[in-house]
């Protein structure tokens, strides 16, 4: 069984799309006709590419060894994967939380 809700797929792997949750092949928590499940907290209303690509300025850096694996697209699916974090509260308390985290991963990684 897959944690948050998350399909089962026929290798034992967890997602939410179509090769996670289509029939047949599925072990468990599929939806109807391999339809993906919604998502539970989509961040990209409150964090924008640019927002994004201005806090983490030095991670496609020549000397980054991981260039190119922080990417918009990666947070953003991360993020589904942990329902609670920045889709709770009200607008602006969602903010704060995913403000935290970039200030927080912004100190770690560029100082």
């Amino acid at each position: 069984l897959c944690p948050n809700g998350l399909c089962c797929s026929e290798f034992g792997w967890c997602g939410n799309t179509e090769p996670y949750c289509k029939q047949p092949g599925c072990q468990s928590q599929c939806t109807p006709g391999g339809t993906p499940p919604g998502p539970t907290g989509d961040l990209s209303g409150i964090i924008s590419r640019s927002q994004f690509d201005d806090m983490l300025k030095h991670r496609n850096d020549a000397a980054c060894p991981a260039r190119g694996f922080y990417t918009y697209d990666a947070f953003i699916t991360a993020a589904k994967s942990f329902p609670g974090f920045g889709t709770t509260g009200d607008t602006a308390t969602r903010k704060k939380e995913i403000a935290a985290f970039f200030g927080q991963t912004s100190h770690e990684t560029t100082g």
